[in-house]
């Protein structure tokens, strides 16, 4: 652990990771100061301005000049003196003194930031530097993320101060040296942007760099979460993402291998992400939402704790199935009307919610959904490893599936295949087939979605062999396959 140790007219001590360093202490007395003079030794290694790896540790030494936040309070005022790096001799000891400009009681709190320019006095905290905007590089580290607290309490006696006691200053951060690879760590990535989330999907890292990488060091708050990682190529529009359950962060520094999967994994059973061809497969991946990347979908709605879409390996067995037997507008189920319309993740998700509403009058078969709601695989409960469940698509949510080929345009009007030519699903099923075998490839049959056209009709789409994806409106009393997403 990374830690800070000052000791009573004695020492801070820095560590990083195993590497520490107890010597002698050299009290000294501050130069002439018009306040009460504090004084104390700094011995031992020292995170600096300058960090170096050694061993799998961060190892640096105390420079001449460097500063120390003395935060307290009088009275009602609040205060937060510097101290300053005044000498290190050859075993790394340093002498530091400081002039208090309140004098504050023996006993009172002290806390102890460093370095100096992170300190807010208003709160004897550190700033919140927010993780976002690094550079990937262990300068930017040891310049921004090298931050530390700890408190005390004052020693006063004939006009001097102290602590009372041995005082341990923490790192505010985990330091991450990630080497970036494909799922099955055969590969490094080659990224210039990784994203670190927490559960609720709110970003707490964020490396951006101009030139690309496939090793980066990255500083992240100290938490036990689940985490969601992503890195993106901007040159290749390339994107990689992976999850990791039940970790806790302290404020370390690690070096970790992070496997990453891409369009065409797989997500097993057991929730984890795959090579294609893993036994055990129950979909694959065919969208991962470019993030820090203005997305490129038409009228996309990313609302919702999700950045991925998967497809079943297999259409739902029993079909085909009616998406409706009764003809009227479903209430909170979205119409399409344009080309274009509900590819967000959370559409299908909440159309298929609302077709399987239990207020629904009993008699009404709204089937697909139920199709979906049934559907099982292995045993595979997507919920419980932190996914939605499986849910009916919206129509640009199935649409979009085939433009894993990068030859694909998307339809631009009801019953026409894409203008321009060059889209197939031929790509997409032999991704398919790559992932679940023959038995995952879309047939060339209509495929209901989740979204009605009007109180009659629903829409269908169906992919061709040698064009591509043809969304239609079909009547609800009529038949398609079905085949379930989910989202993670």
């Amino acid at each position: 652990m990374k830690t800070t140790r000052i000791l009573s007219l004695a020492a801070l001590a820095l560590m990083m990771a195993a590497c520490s360093n107890d010597n002698e202490l050299v009290p000294q007395q501050p130069e002439k100061s018009e306040g009460i003079p504090f004084t104390a030794t700094i011995s031992g290694e020292s995170i600096t301005r300058a960090l170096n790896e050694v061993s799998g540790s961060l190892q640096g030494t105390w420079e001449v000049g460097e500063k120390v936040a003395l935060c307290y309070t009088v009275g009602s005022d609040k205060y937060c003196d510097k101290a300053e790096v005044k000498s290190v001799d050859g075993s790394g000891t340093a002498t530091i003194d400081a002039t208090l400009e309140k004098t504050p009681s023996d006993g009172d709190p002290v806390t102890i930031i460093y370095p100096y320019t992170a300190a807010v006095k208003e709160t004897a905290d550190v700033k919140n530097f927010g993780n976002e905007n690094q550079d990937g590089t262990l300068a930017y580290i040891s310049t921004n993320c090298d931050v530390r607290k700890g408190t005390g309490t004052f020693s006063v006696s004939g006009g001097k101060a102290t602590l009372k006691s041995d005082v341990t200053l923490e790192n505010q951060f985990c330091i991450f040296k990630m080497t970036l690879k494909d799922i099955d760590g055969t590969n490094d990535l080659s990224v210039n942007i990784f994203e670190v989330y927490d559960e609720e999907n709110n970003r707490i890292g964020l490396v951006f760099n101009s030139s690309t990488y496939s090793t980066c060091y990255i500083a992240l708050p100290t938490t036990s979460s689940t985490l969601k990682f992503r890195a993106i190529n901007q040159t290749t529009d390339k994107q990689w993402c992976n999850k990791k359950s039940g970790l806790t962060l302290g404020k370390n520094y690690y070096q970790s291998t992070l496997k990453l999967a891409a369009v065409g994994d797989v997500i097993l059973t057991d929730g984890s992400f795959a090579k294609a061809g893993t036994s055990g497969a129950a979909a694959m991946i065919f969208f991962i939402e470019p993030g820090f990347k203005a997305m490129s979908i038409p009228n996309a709605d990313t609302s919702g704790n999700w950045f991925g879409l998967a497809i079943a390996l297999e259409d739902v067995t029993g079909g085909p199935y009616m998406w409706s037997n009764v003809n009227e507008t479903v209430s909170g189920v979205s119409t399409s009307t344009v080309i274009g319309e509900q590819f967000g993740f959370m559409t299908g998700i909440a159309n298929t919610a609302a077709l399987l509403d239990p207020m629904i009058d009993p008699s009404t078969d709204h089937a697909a959904a139920k199709a979906v709601e049934g559907y099982s695989v292995y045993g595979f409960n997507p919920t419980t490893c932190g996914f939605s469940n499986w849910f009916l698509p919206s129509t640009m949510q199935l649409v979009y599936c085939i433009t894993v080929s990068s030859s694909t345009k998307m339809p631009d009007t009801w019953n026409t295949y894409p203008t321009g030519g060059g889209a197939d699903v031929t790509e997409l099923n032999a991704m398919l087939n790559a992932a679940g075998g023959a038995k995952a490839e879309f047939e060339a049959v209509d495929y209901w979605t989740s979204c009605q056209y009007d109180e009659d009709e629903a829409v269908s789409v169906a992919f061709s062999p040698s064009e591509g994806a043809m969304v239609s409106h079909t009547l609800k009393a009529g038949t398609a396959n079905v085949r379930p997403f989910i989202a993670f």
